[in-house]
């Protein structure tokens, strides 16, 4: 009802959807899981990695870059990472399993990525006994090797997983309502940027003033009317306006719950289009924290699940792994190059190469 403009007076008052409803959530969201996304990712062993392609190509690859018919490339690990950052789990479910690990199906050959409101563990006496999953086909119970779950640390529930957004709910609200109080403000009584100034040698009575303010408010007032352009009578003059105090509090309010967000989401809010704090000196530092903390951090985080909970069983001792190095000298040009040069500079002194590089 929200996209068609339907909503009710009660969904009005509140937010339903803040992915949806609020521009700078869906901004911070979707940033923070498309450049987790863009990290490279092997499979190897030890100081081996295997080929992504061709006959001896590591058969988890292809399981990892097409899941399923509805997620593929990085788009998998895209809703996982936004999932764990809306809801604070993400899961997989892993459709088909094989007997042995010899045969030639000893693999998952489906995963699929639901909303996590659609899991939820069935737990008996304290124990995790399996997962119970409530989607659009349906219902069914899944036992506990069926699942995947990625998620943030929950003090109250070991099985759910406390998110960003649900940190971020005050601040996204405050920006919602705030929102929405301008532009009701616009569509239902806005004032424009100008006022007019009639003729001073124009004598009117009360019924002529208040037959031309109407006039002002039909032709002037309302988001309908905005950017028309003012019919001047002769002899009038035409006033412009500041910013009022109104509007004032409102940018403010509004660059307050930004910054605010973006703090609880661990974002710098340059990455999202607020350039205000983007000098240069802070900036990198930011980055660096940005990508070195927060993505690497999750990225991580992500490929120990993974590795335990796949490459354990089902290939032990292969290993899925982001390639950091690579991603940090695109993201990270000046460091990179200030690491090269200390490395060099230890070289020099006679520190083995294989030490002052590592």
């Amino acid at each position: 009802m929200w996209l068609q403009g339907l909503e009710s007076n009660a969904v009005r008052t509140q937010i339903t959807d803040p992915y949806r409803q609020v521009g700078v959530i869906y901004a911070i969201i979707s940033t923070i899981a498309g450049h987790a996304a863009s990290v490279a990712w092997s499979i190897g062993r030890e100081d081996v990695v295997y080929p992504d392609s061709g006959d001896r190509a590591h058969p988890m690859y292809r399981l990892l870059r097409a899941p399923n018919d509805n997620y593929r490339g990085a788009r998998v690990f895209e809703a996982t990472h936004a999932y764990r950052e809306m809801h604070g789990r993400s899961f997989w479910i892993l459709d088909e399993f094989a007997r042995p690990r010899a045969a030639a199906s000893a693999i998952p050959r489906r995963i699929r990525i639901p909303n996590p409101q659609w899991v939820t563990a069935d737990v008996q006496r304290g124990e995790l006994k399996g997962w119970q999953y409530s989607g659009p086909e349906g219902s069914a119970h899944l036992s506990k090797e069926q699942v995947i779950r990625f998620s943030y640390f929950d003090p109250d529930d070991p099985y759910k997983g406390v998110g960003p957004l649900e940190a971020a709910r005050l601040g996204y609200n405050l920006a919602w309502r705030s929102g929405k109080a301008q532009e009701l403000f616009y569509r239902n009584g806005g004032h424009p940027p100008f006022w007019i100034e009639a003729a001073p040698d124009r004598n009117l009575n009360p019924e002529q003033v208040r037959a031309l303010k109407q006039q002002f408010r039909e032709q002037y007032l309302g988001l309908e009317n905005w950017g028309d352009p003012p019919v001047m009578i002769g002899g009038s003059k035409l006033h412009e306006l500041g910013i009022s105090q109104r509007d004032a509090e409102w940018v403010s309010t509004q660059n307050l719950t930004t910054f605010q967000l973006c703090a609880i989401f661990g974002i710098p809010a340059f990455m999202i289009g607020f350039a205000q704090e983007a000098h240069m000196t802070n900036s990198v530092m930011f980055t660096r924290n940005y990508w070195g903390g927060k993505i690497r951090g999750i990225g991580d985080d992500v490929a120990t699940t993974i590795n335990a909970d796949l490459f354990d069983r089902f290939f032990p001792g292969d290993r899925f792994s982001y390639d950091w190095q690579a991603k940090f000298a695109e993201v990270l040009p000046e460091a990179t190059r200030s690491a090269i040069e200390s490395a060099r500079k230890m070289w020099e002194k006679g520190v083995p190469a294989s030490q002052a590089y590592a």
